[in-house]
């Protein structure tokens, strides 16, 4: 699990992979652990409101595009 999570870490970084995506959300998950099954709630909700800050603001640069 661990070597899978390295390499999708390092793909990100690489700005030809990085790229290819028209709206790239990162959500800061920095305080729970990769295996925090238990604390999928709040993961949850961290990923919904930072996607929705993303797209709303994707949508305003488009829309002055």
């Amino acid at each position: 699990m661990r070597a899978t999570e390295i390499n999708s870490a390092n793909r990100m970084r690489q700005p030809a992979f990085r790229a290819l995506a028209d709206l790239l959300i990162e959500p800061k998950l920095d305080d729970y652990p990769i295996l925090a099954f238990d604390q999928y709630a709040p993961i949850i909700g961290i990923g919904f409101e930072r996607a929705r800050e993303a797209l709303a603001a994707w949508q305003a640069r488009e829309a002055g595009a």
